[in-house]
């Protein structure tokens, strides 16, 4: 673990941004560049956040400024192969397994390791969310977290999209065979999730064709470990969004029966300027309001 000076276009633009290089896998050959921004008073409430599927960490610039004018020191870090995180290429790049199992541990480890009088909190985006959740459905509170928020996060499966079941069941099964053809899945051939490791798309798929987090690597349905999460949750989900509409949201939510659920449905009428899957995050002052309040009002319970 080997830490870096920022450069100085983000010292310019961001107080105090501290790189840490973090490498994970067998021969260390997927590398993260974890971004940290802290607050002077170490002590406050730290956030790791985690993007979507194909979305670099750069375009929730002004998400992460809104959440660390609130009060926060705020962690993050692109996705495994997303941005200027590295991983090997086809389907060696690694599915869910290596990046709940791998990459999720490494990267709250540095925060752990940054923070240590801080509480602790994921926030994550659409898979960004999906992976943290499965990893406290894993491991429990391994991680020493206090919470997760996820936005947009709910799940694949093609039964819980209404109007949009054609086309998500087709795609469910176009992807798949399309990523086996090529050995990799050309997202921005199709609009969808940019380009992927193979090992990633035939796990997404299998769930979005079957309702089921059954991962390679995994012995059991993941969906069914939700019930025993029991750090507090946030899911926010959004107007307008096809990827994760409210339905879907609620699908994957819904099983997290073993803890305190906080759920909120964000629409124009509460400020939005901007719906959907992704476009809130140009002006997220709505939703990065929701997150900033939840982990204020989870930070200030007794233990």
């Amino acid at each position: 673990m080997t830490t870096h000076p920022a450069s100085a276009a983000e010292a310019a633009t961001r107080p105090e941004v501290e790189e840490v290089e973090v490498r994970v896998g067998p021969n260390l050959d997927t590398r993260f560049v974890v971004r940290v921004r802290p607050r002077p008073d170490e002590s406050a409430p730290a956030l790791v956040f985690l993007p979507a599927m194909g979305v670099r960490a750069g375009y929730y610039d002004r998400f992460v400024d809104a959440l660390y004018e609130a009060g926060y020191s705020v962690v993050v870090t692109d996705l495994r192969g997303q941005g200027d995180s590295t991983a090997p290429r086809g389907r060696r790049g690694g599915g869910y397994h290596d990046r709940i199992e791998l990459d999720l541990p490494a990267v709250t480890a540095v925060a752990r390791e940054r923070f240590p009088k801080a509480p602790l909190f994921v926030v994550g985006h659409s898979l960004g969310g999906q992976l943290s959740l499965l990893r406290a459905a894993c491991h429990g509170d391994e991680d020493g977290l206090a919470g997760i928020a996820v936005i947009a996060t709910g799940t694949a499966h093609w039964r819980a999209f209404g109007r949009r079941v054609p086309y998500v069941l087709v795609g469910s099964w176009i992807i798949p065979a399309v990523t086996r053809t090529l050995g990799r899945w050309p997202g921005h051939w199709f609009g969808f999730g940019g380009r992927q490791p193979a090992a990633l798309m035939l796990d997404w798929s299998r769930h979005s064709r079957t309702g089921r987090y059954q991962p390679t690597g995994y012995d059991r349905d993941l969906a069914e470990l939700l019930a025993g999460v029991s750090l507090p949750v946030l899911a926010l989900s959004l107007e307008a969004d096809p990827l994760a509409p409210r339905r879907a949201v609620d699908a994957m939510i819904d099983r997290l029966t073993g803890t305190t659920v906080t759920k909120v449905h964000l629409t124009r009428a509460d400020g939005l300027s901007r719906v959907g899957h992704f476009a809130w995050a140009r002006d997220p002052a709505v939703v990065a309001d929701h997150v900033a309040s939840w982990v204020r009002d989870q930070a200030a319970r007794p233990d």
